[in-house]
């Protein structure tokens, strides 16, 4: 069984991600998925296989939440953005990968793939 998270304020956003990994692994294999529309209640003590992080959030910023979760255990962190130009500035968190969501079902399809 594979743990995922989603962190992302926006409820829409959250929704799309898991509906795609849905999509792309129907009964591929058996997997949770946690959805956090605030980080002050994402759970950094149980694990995940991948988290899918959206970088803009009002309370903590993706990067932020990335370098706590990067001191705690190593995880694949899939940063989600509408900010093309953040994308080298994730590199500091060791990214697995990268979804630009004004460019969603491709991005999306290539990294679950």
């Amino acid at each position: 069984m594979y743990n995922f998270a989603i962190l992302d304020n926006s409820e829409m956003d959250s929704k799309r991600i898991k509906d795609k990994i849905d999509e792309i692994y129907p009964d591929q294999f058996e997997y949770h998925c946690d959805i956090y529309l605030d980080a002050d209640n994402f759970s950094y003590s149980k694990y995940y296989d991948a988290i899918f992080l959206d970088i803009e959030m009002p309370q903590k910023n993706g990067f932020d939440i990335a370098n706590l979760i990067n001191q705690i255990y190593s995880t694949k962190i899939i940063f989600m953005t509408r900010h093309d130009n953040l994308v080298t500035s994730t590199f500091d968190y060791k990214p697995f990968h990268f979804i630009q969501k004004n460019n969603f079902d491709e991005s999306a399809e290539h990294v679950l793939n």
